[in-house]
């Protein structure tokens, strides 16, 4: 009997605990940011179509498998945030947990001021929203810790700073297990003298860049600075980045960092380059594998301040130098070095090359036996076809394509 009593007791907490959870719609006008402070976890706050013109200074507890939601009502008619103000943020958030922010457009922030600003917190999803025209940064994580922070399937456009932003310069905050995926980042054109990046993880911030296209930054498309301590790696794979006009398409500040099956074009001093920068000496444990690398102006892949027995690797990598520059700078760097091919001409190695959409599935010169596997090489390609036991060098390494097909860059030319 007692064991009765006990099951329908849990029963009857399970379904009061579902149907607690509430689903608001609110519309232009309304204290929408009251409500959304006063939620609990599991609720929903959804924004009907509409102009929103206030800002908000969230602070909201959701809990695991319970998220609170800040979402569009209708993801076809979204809700505009639109503040023009400059004394807050659009979304600034602080020691906020389990929160997810979805199908949103924001849009003309004046001068420094944020799109959103997680300040502090954990398990917050940033996804499939949309970031016109934003003079602060788009998306940014620091001022205090972060963990597990996801920022997926979004869209920057036009923008007058740097989109995303994880952790502080100096490391004194830091993101731990970020993940930023599948994002398009088109267009980040600063007022003259600032720089703009697409995707920045500051010292001792890591966790995961995967699958995004970065094009027509001013300053990297991507770039991580590496950690003081022992931290987890930064993977950046599977991205494709363009027309960085001052920078490397991606830049490697230090490590421990894994930089597989990206492709990069046509940016202005280099593909990939792992810079020492300020002199922090954190050139280690930097893996730069099976990346296919195209006409980028000043080198093809640029290494500084790299030295024997710092575990770092440049391996099965498919170059194509531009005119007069060098495939590899230092031509002979010191790490594990091995299997990188050098086309004099792109369409030598690739199908199209020349003009987006491109089809950079490998020739026969890049499938020719190499020296055989490596530590740490991907199993899989660019599209997530995982990789024959004679694999290409790049970051294609055959004929079969991904979901979306075999073309690439098509976001840019649009």
């Amino acid at each position: 009997m007692k064991r009765l009593v006990y099951c329908l007791t849990l029963l009857i907490g399970c379904w009061g605990g579902a149907v607690s959870a509430k689903q608001l719609v609110t519309k232009p006008g309304e204290n929408w940011c009251a409500r959304l402070n006063g939620m609990s976890p599991g609720d929903a706050l959804l924004l009907a179509p509409g102009l929103y013109e206030r800002p908000c200074h969230v602070r909201v507890r959701g809990a695991a498998g319970r998220s609170i939601v800040l979402a569009s009502q209708d993801p076809d008619q979204r809700a505009v945030l639109a503040y023009r103000g400059q004394s807050a943020n659009v979304l600034d958030i602080t020691d906020s947990h389990h929160l997810v922010i979805r199908d949103l457009d924001f849009v003309r922030t004046r001068r420094n001021v944020d799109a959103i600003r997680i300040r502090s917190g954990s398990d917050i999803r940033v996804e499939n929203n949309r970031f016109t025209a934003i003079a602060g940064i788009s998306v940014a994580a620091g001022n205090g810790d972060t963990a597990r922070i996801t920022i997926q399937g979004n869209r920057f456009r036009r923008l007058a700073a740097t989109a995303i932003y994880i952790g502080c310069h100096g490391g004194e905050c830091r993101g731990e297990d970020i993940r930023v995926e599948d994002n398009l980042i088109d267009a980040v054109m600063p007022a003259p003298g600032n720089v703009g990046y697409g995707i920045q993880y500051k010292l001792n911030s890591w966790g995961v860049i995967r699958n995004n296209r970065v094009f027509d930054t001013r300053g990297p498309g991507i770039m991580v600075y590496g950690s003081h301590d022992d931290g987890s790696d930064t993977e950046v794979t599977a991205n494709l980045v363009e027309g960085s006009r001052s920078d490397g398409g991606i830049v490697i500040g230090g490590g421990p960092a894994l930089v597989t099956n990206n492709i990069v074009l046509h940016n202005r001093i280099g593909g990939i380059v792992a810079q020492d920068y300020q002199d922090r000496d954190l050139q280690l444990q930097v893996r730069v594998i099976s990346n296919t690398v195209i006409d980028n102006y000043e080198s093809g892949i640029r290494l500084q301040h790299w030295r024997t027995g710092r575990a770092n690797v440049l391996a099965n990598n498919a170059i194509v130098a531009f005119p007069g520059t060098p495939a590899i700078d230092p031509a002979a760097p010191e790490g594990e070095v091995g299997g990188n091919r050098l086309c004099d001409r792109p369409e030598r190695c690739f199908r199209q090359p020349w003009h987006p959409p491109y089809d950079l599935r490998p020739l026969a010169v890049l499938r020719e036996p190499g020296p055989g596997r490596i530590p740490a090489e991907p199993p899989d390609d660019y599209f997530g076809i995982q990789r024959g036991p004679v694999t290409a060098v790049g970051a294609i390494d055959g004929d079969a394509c991904g979901a979306k097909g075999c073309p690439i860059g098509r976001e840019r030319y649009r």
